[in-house]
C-alpha cells in the first residue's frame, strides 16, 4: 500500500490512496498521522522479498555392492553341471555299460577256457565273468562318475572296445593261438586298448558330433564287408590270414573313418543312406548270386563288390550338399513421391515398384 501526505501549511493534509484522496484539518491531524505511518511501516514489511531458501541436504546414496568378478573358464569347467547323481555326464552310463558287457563276456570266455579235457567249464567261465564284470564294470562306473564322458565320446569308446575285440581274435588267428584262455585275454587286452586310445583323445573334449561317431561307424562296417568279400576272391590265400584279416579290418577302418572325419562333415541322414543303400543292394547281389551261381564265392563275391562299390559312388554323389542357389529377383509395390512442375514447386505420389536382383 502506498500512501503520499501533503502538508499545506499546519491545518490542513491530503491522504491520496491509489487515486483517492480525502482531507484532514484540526486535531485529526495529530491521530491519523501516527496510523498512517503504522500502516506505511507494516506495508513496507509485507512487500515480497526475495528469500534465501536453503536447498535441502542431498543424502548420497548407499554405495553398491561390490561386483564379483564372474568364474573363469576353469572355474566353470570345474564346477560343471552334473548329468545325475551318479553320472557327470551324459554317456557315463553307455561307457559304465559297455566297460561291464566286454570284461563280463571276455573274462567269462578267458575262464571256460581252462577247463580240462577240450571241453569249456562252467564253473571257470561263471568267477572269469563275475570277476571280470565287477572288475571292468566298477572301474569305469567309478571313472565315469568323477569324469563326465560324453555320449558320443562313449559311443566311440564302446565301437573301440567292440573293433578291439574282434582285432583280438585277429590277431591270436594270425599267431595260430591254440589256447581259448589266451585268445580271449588277448581279445580282452585290445579291446581295452581299443578303448583307452579315444577316451585319452576326448580326455580335455566336453563331447564330439554325433556324425563322427557315425561316419566311424560307418567305415568300420565297410571296411569288414569289404575285407570279407574279397577274401572270398582269394582261395589260395591260407583260411586262417585271411580270417584275421576279416577281424583286423574293423579296427582299420575305425582309425580311416576317425581321420576322414576331420576332413567332411557328413549329416547323419547322407551317412545312413550311404551305408543302408549300398550294403542293401550288395546284399541282395549276394543272395542272387548264390541261387543263380549255385554258390560259387569267387564270382559272388565280384558281383557284390562291384555293386556295393558302384551303389556307394552313386549315393556319395546324389547325396552331396545342393550348392548354394542364386538370390531370387523379387517385386514389390511401393508409393512413389515425385516433384512437379515448370520450377519443381508441387509433389505428386504415385503407385511403384521395387525389384530386388
Amino acid at each position: 500500500m502506498k500512501f503520499r501526505l501533503l502538508v499545506r501549511g499546519t491545518q490542513r493534509i491530503a491522504v491520496r490512496q491509489q487515486g483517492t484522496s480525502c482531507a484532514l484539518t484540526g486535531p485529526m491531524f495529530r491521530l491519523v498521522v501516527p496510523v498512517i505511518m503504522l500502516a506505511s511501516v507494516a506495508a513496507a514489511q509485507t512487500e515480497e522479498t526475495p528469500v534465501a531458501l536453503t536447498e535441502p541436504e542431498l543424502v548420497a546414496p548407499p554405495p553398491p555392492p561390490p561386483e564379483t568378478p564372474g568364474p573363469v573358464l576353469a572355474d566353470r569347467t570345474a564346477t560343471r553341471e552334473r548329468f545325475s547323481r551318479f553320472s557327470a555326464g551324459r554317456g557315463g552310463p553307455l561307457f559304465a555299460f559297455a566297460e561291464g558287457l566286454d570284461g563280463l563276456i571276455l573274462s567269462g570266455l578267458a575262464g571256460a577256457g581252462t577247463a580240462t579235457g577240450g571241453q569249456l567249464g562252467t564253473s571257470g567261465a561263471f568267477i572269469g565273468a563275475l570277476a571280470g564284470g565287477v572288475v571292468f564294470g566298477a572301474g569305469a562306473a567309478i571313472l565315469q562318475y568323477v569324469h563326465p564322458i560324453g555320449l558320443a565320446s562313449a559311443g566311440t569308446m564302446a565301437l573301440g572296445m567292440g573293433v578291439g575285440t574282434l582285432a583280438g581274435f585277429g590277431i591270436a588267428t594270425a599267431a595260430t593261438i591254440s589256447s581259448f584262455t589266451v585268445a580271449s585275454l588277448l581279445a580282452l587286452a585290445v579291446s581295452q586298448l581299443g578303448m583307452l586310445v579315444p577316451l585319452v583323445a576326448l580326455w580335455s573334449v566336453e563331447d564330439i558330433p554325433g556324425e563322427d561317431l557315425a561316419l566311424m561307424g560307418m567305415t568300420s562296417t565297410y571296411a569288414f564287408v569289404l575285407t570279407a568279400l574279397t577274401s572270398f576272391l582269394f582261395t589260395t590265400i591260407p583260411s586262417s590270414t585271411r580270417t584275421a584279416a576279416v577281424l583286423i579290418a574293423p579296427a582299420i577302418g575305425m582309425a580311416l573313418g576317425s581321420l576322414w572325419a576331420h576332413a567332411v562333415d557328413l549329416a547323419p541322414g547322407r551317412v545312413l543312406k550311404l551305408t543302408a543303400l549300398p550294403l542293401g543292394v550288395g546284399l541282395v547281389t549276394f543272395i542272387l548270386g548264390a541261387v543263380l551261381t549255385q554258390l560259387n564265392l569267387p564270382i559272388m563275391s565280384a558281383a557284390t563288390l562291384l555293386t556295393t562299390v558302384t551303389t556307394f559312388g552313386l549315393t556319395y554323389f546324389l547325396t552331396a550338399d545342393e550348392p548354394a542357389a542364386a538370390p531370387a529377383v523379387s517385386v514389390s509395390p511401393t508409393i512413389s513421391m515425385v516433384t512437379v512442375g515448370s520450377r519443381n514447386e508441387s509433389m505428386a505420389l504415385g503407385p511403384a515398384l521395387i525389384g530386388r536382383f
